[in-house]
């Protein structure tokens, strides 16, 4: 099920490491610019959407393109279970769901315009 949390501010000081170069990097970097992300965590980045124009996604834990070494981003969004948590461009939590619900995620970005890319 889709939970908006608009009102919430994602958090800055959570750390994660690049899988691509073994380097610890601040969340808060993966949201900057005028783009939407998508994190996926726990899931296998197989399972990724389809990539759309203006949407940044990334996979967290031991799975994804980006670790969550300490459990740092767990514990910064009390995670429980494999959700995907979408944030809007300015760094606020747009909606988190739960893996089998993605495509919530998927038809909310499509009535704010950010769709598939062709």
């Amino acid at each position: 099920m889709i939970n908006c949390r608009s009102a919430g501010r994602s958090p800055k000081r959570s750390w994660a490491c690049r899988r691509s170069c073994w380097r610890p990097t601040r969340l808060f970097s993966l949201f900057q610019g005028p783009h939407w992300t998508l994190l996926g965590y726990d899931i296998d980045a197989n399972r990724a959407p389809v990539g759309r124009r203006g949407l940044h996604i990334h996979t967290l834990g031991a799975r994804g393109d980006i670790l969550d070494t300490g459990g740092h981003v767990q514990s910064a969004y009390a995670l429980a279970g494999p959700p995907w948590i979408l944030v809007r461009p300015d760094g606020y939590l747009a909606a988190v769901a739960d893996a089998a619900d993605l495509g919530s995620i998927e038809a909310f970005l499509d009535t704010v315009g950010i769709r598939p890319a062709r």
